[in-house]
């Protein structure tokens, strides 16, 4: 059992809204892999997902309803998990500032792309809706904890427009303000760490009553952010890495396994108060290829980062597919993870960037030559229990793999018989995608369609497929 005082799950249910049974599916899975902490992502730019008193208005039309956030949290409390929820009170906060009603408290100049963005910090009226905002979160959600986020402000045009402002200062000032109502609700606050780690100023700054959470989803690096932190004077400190991510497309892949490896040892070294595997627009990959990085992450928590992962796979097939490994899917699964599809490529596909590097094309045919070995592989392979995870996960394979034959075919060409093989592969994989996210996902959410905003079509599995073309 890991020495680390919370090993957690964060999932990002504002960008997209699972079908709600989910949640409840989510706890039970989580209870399995050895997490006791679940952080409720419900705001982001992209909506409110829990229909809050005294915001319900502006909540997303599927968001839940605070009756079906009571049973989420007993369940979760019946499987000796804490609900921690976590509400945006600085950044990622366009599902405020996206409504009339609050449009004026946007900082900045806002454009249809999804930038960095804030409210007003210097707006009282910005301080009372927080502090209602805060208060009906707390009312809500029992656990004595709340996350009041607070990463990836951008507030360097909004100082220079107030006659030079220093931002930093401007920054501290709001978020300590933040703390203050979080302590006033009878909450110990959490918050992202990335501002505080990239400036010393603002982390020598802040209360060091609330809990900075230190997230990198890099799968290398140093704890020196880790020791910054403690050099500041925090005593409690969560480390958060992540399998699902702006780096990796479709399933689970060893990008996030690697960081969550990484990031566990690290919390062993240091003796960290919490580790939290974080799952970032859900969308990426499919809802249930994802069960294989939760498995992961709650793992890598409780082995400390040394995971053994011939064990592990055995271990995921036995307890949640129900058999014993055959050899065959034994060979899949370890290289399974190695079909990574990085956001260099999808920015490339989608014309965010005008040519590929020399190692997105290595990577891509890296997958492409992987995907013709393994996709073959335990294919008469029938799991005895969660039959829809193994199904999602194979779906996600053959939709990384066919982004790499695309790229390989506009590059090089290829036969007649490739090309046709291709297009039959493309029609088949667009067509069992759709239908897992119809399967998991509500049918008629916009967001099966696109985002809404201008800048992110590359993050969408199901809209990333629609854009290749056939041969």
């Amino acid at each position: 059992m890991s020495k680390t005082p919370a090993r957690g799950l964060l999932i990002d249910c504002s960008r997209v809204i699972e079908r709600h049974g989910y949640y409840l599916r989510l706890v039970e899975w989580m209870a399995a892999w050895g997490y006791d902490t679940l952080v409720l992502h419900f705001t982001d730019d992209h909506g409110l997902s829990v229909r809050l008193p005294g915001f319900a208005d502006i909540a997303h039309p599927r968001a839940l309803t605070t009756a079906q956030v009571r049973k989420l949290i007993a369940h979760a409390n019946a499987h000796g998990i804490e609900v921690i929820p976590e509400v945006a009170t600085f950044g990622h906060t366009r599902f405020l500032t996206d409504r009339p009603k609050y449009a004026h408290l946007y900082a900045g100049r806002k454009t249809r792309r999804r930038t960095y963005n804030a409210v007003d910090p210097l707006n009282p009226e910005t301080i009372d809706v927080m502090r209602r905002l805060i208060r009906a979160t707390a009312n809500l959600f029992p656990s004595k904890r709340l996350h009041i986020g607070c990463d990836e402000v951008d507030l360097d045009a909004f100082c220079r427009a107030r006659g030079g402002l220093d931002w930093r200062t401007v920054w501290t000032e709001h978020v300590n303000r933040m703390i203050g109502l979080a302590l006033d609700a009878d909450r110990t606050p959490l918050l992202w760490a990335d501002h505080l780690v990239q400036e010393p100023a603002i982390a020598a700054g802040i209360d060091k009553r609330a809990i900075p959470v230190w997230w990198d989803y890099a799968p290398t690096g140093s704890d020196a952010p880790y020791r910054a932190l403690e050099k500041a004077g925090f005593k409690k400190i969560w480390l958060a890495p992540s399998t699902s991510n702006g780096r990796i497309r479709f399933l689970p892949t060893w990008h996030g396994l690697d960081n969550n490896d990484r990031m566990a040892g690290f919390a062993r070294k240091h003796g960290a108060h919490g580790f939290l595997n974080t799952l970032w627009e859900p969308y990426y990959g499919l809802q249930a290829a994802h069960d294989y990085g939760i498995a992961y992450g709650g793992a890598a928590a409780n082995a400390e980062g040394r995971v053994d992962r011939a064990a592990f796979n055995r271990r995921f097939v036995r307890e949640a597919l129900g058999t014993d490994t055959p050899a065959e899917l034994a060979a899949y699964l370890a290289r399974w993870p190695d079909l990574h599809i990085d956001h260099e490529v999808t920015y490339w596909l989608v014309g965010h960037r005008d040519k590929l590097s020399q190692a997105g094309w290595d990577s891509l045919r890296a997958v492409n030559k992987l995907g013709r070995e393994i996709l073959p592989l335990a294919t008469d392979y029938v799991p005895a229990g969660n039959p829809e995870t193994w199904h999602a996960m194979r779906v996600a394979a053959r939709a990384a793999w066919t982004v790499s034959e695309y790229a390989m075919l506009s590059r090089w060409g290829g036969s007649p018989e490739r090309k046709r093989a291709y297009n039959a592969t493309l029609r088949e994989v667009r067509r069992d995608v759709a239908a897992e996210w119809d399967r998991t996902r509500f049918p008629d959410d916009p967001r099966k369609k696109g985002s809404p905003f201008s800048s992110d079509p590359y993050n969408y599995a199901i809209v990333l497929l629609r854009r290749l073309r056939r041969a």
